[in-house]
């Protein structure tokens, strides 16, 4: 039986639909009861048959769920490997950092800021790190 086919309980004119025995003062039969028996095994194991495919399609929803995530991660690096700023050359970089710490005044409180401001360059990935280290303009005081 697939899930769109009837239920495995009569609801023929024979007997009153289940329903509305449930809802009455229906007392079964002997016969009433057996057949109400049998109704309720195959309904239960049409439950658990739902329950299983339910499981299932939960479980494939995860796997996709969680394959959806990884390629969103991958293509979230291939967009940070085409990301422009990866085409400049050092020199440039180096000069963009130094006019970003650029110190105005010999005030100690700018002091402090370029000095904070070569550290948070220097934090954004291995190459910035790398440039700003050797840039000697953001460390001179």
């Amino acid at each position: 039986m697939s899930f769109g086919d009837q239920p495995p309980f009569s609801t023929g004119t024979t007997a009153p639909p289940r329903q509305l025995q449930a809802r009455s003062n229906y007392v079964p039969s002997a016969s009433d009861v057996h057949q109400i028996k049998e109704s309720l095994s195959a309904i239960e194991k049409e439950v658990q048959r739902y329950d299983d495919e339910l499981f299932r399609l939960y479980t494939l929803v995860a796997q996709r769920e969680s394959e959806q995530r990884e390629l969103k991660l991958n293509a979230e690096k291939c967009r940070s490997i085409l990301a422009p700023i990866r085409r400049l050359p050092n020199e440039m970089l180096s000069e963009i950092f130094a006019q970003c710490c650029k110190q105005g005044d010999e005030d100690v409180c700018i002091s402090e800021t370029r000095t904070l401001s070569a550290l948070s360059i220097s934090l954004v990935c291995s190459r910035w790190r790398s440039l700003a280290i050797s840039t000697k303009s953001l460390w001179a005081v």
